[in-house]
């Protein structure tokens, strides 16, 4: 009974833990509106980045209240 009770407990928690991943898609652009290609953003503190496409969009899989670095060279 308690390995059933303690298998449904990590059950649950992965379920939360997955719940809370979601996909964050956003557009990079410059000042004047324009699109910037090649601009990495990044989750703050882990290695996962993607960049942005020929109209400065992106997605990426990021947990709530993460925080998302934009870098580009020459910005």
């Amino acid at each position: 009974m308690r390995k059933l009770l303690f298998s449904a407990c990590c059950l649950l928690m992965l379920t939360c833990i997955v719940a809370q991943q979601g996909t964050v898609k956003g557009r990079i652009t410059d000042t004047g509106g324009v699109p910037l290609e090649g601009a990495t953003v990044t989750i703050k503190g882990q290695n996962l980045s993607v960049a942005t496409d020929r109209n400065g969009d992106f997605s990426i899989s990021a947990a709530q209240g993460t925080t998302l670095e934009i870098s580009m060279i020459g910005f």
